[in-house]
């Protein structure tokens, strides 16, 4: 195998070793937390809280209402007892029954509303905490082949590392020391195909081929990457 190809593999054990590392820290991160767990933890939060308020305001609606009830049936009770023999007094205690009546029946409404409004709450937080036992349940269920996914990775990433060392030993000094200096570019070692680089995509002369044959430069002139005859 030419030094050139020798180069070009250990960059490709390289890009390999670099798609291993990304998807391990993708798995690691999944094992580490689950977003779906914490949105659903969330939503769950926030509808029990929501629950926990209307309950509050429903017993206090209900608190009040039997409260004014009591206060109406003892108005009413006052009045009929005949001890107001005044007109005008008859009047003002009817008066005041009528707007008990009244605010009774709107308090009635508002609390027939919070009773609707809990129900619907109560809805939603069963929902809620169906979806994170789902959650729970899935990120249970895939914990087991990512962890087996990391253990396989961690391998494969260990023999290519060995794999790289060998084949770096083996790549002549100069050709190291070209690879280095323009290693930060993407892909800096590429094959020719049809005669173009396929770093530029520029199309190589017939004496800059035969150069590359004799091995007299390994080099793109355009963009100078390292050049690999296929």
């Amino acid at each position: 195998m030419r030094p050139t190809e020798l180069l070009l593999q250990y960059q490709r054990h390289g890009d390999r070793v670099n798609t291993l590392n990304d998807e391990k820290t993708h798995l690691e991160a999944r094992l580490a937390r689950d977003e779906r767990i914490e949105a659903a933890t969330e939503a769950v939060a926030i509808a029990l809280e929501k629950r926990d308020e209307l309950a509050k305001q429903l017993r206090a609606m209900e608190s009040d209402v039997e409260d004014h009830r009591a206060k109406m049936k003892g108005h009413e009770k006052e009045l009929m007892s005949g001890r107001i023999r005044s007109p005008s007094d008859l009047t003002k205690m009817s008066d005041e029954v009528g707007h008990m009546k009244a605010r009774l029946a709107e308090e009635e409404d508002s609390e027939l509303e919070l009773m609707s409004a809990l129900e619907e709450a109560d809805t939603e937080l069963a929902a809620a905490r169906s979806e994170l036992e789902d959650a729970q349940a899935a990120f249970e269920a895939s914990t087991p082949a990512n962890r087996g996914r990391v253990v396989t990775i961690e391998t494969e990433l260990t023999e290519l590392e060995v794999q790289r060392e060998g084949i770096w030993a083996e790549i002549p000094p100069p050709l190291q020391a070209a690879y280095r200096k323009i290693s930060r570019i993407p892909n800096p070692v590429v094959a020719v195909a049809n005669g173009q680089c396929e770093g530029c995509r520029v199309q190589l002369t017939a004496n800059e081929l035969q150069v590359l044959r004799r091995g007299e430069r390994f080099t793109c002139q355009n963009c100078n990457r390292i050049l690999v005859l296929n």
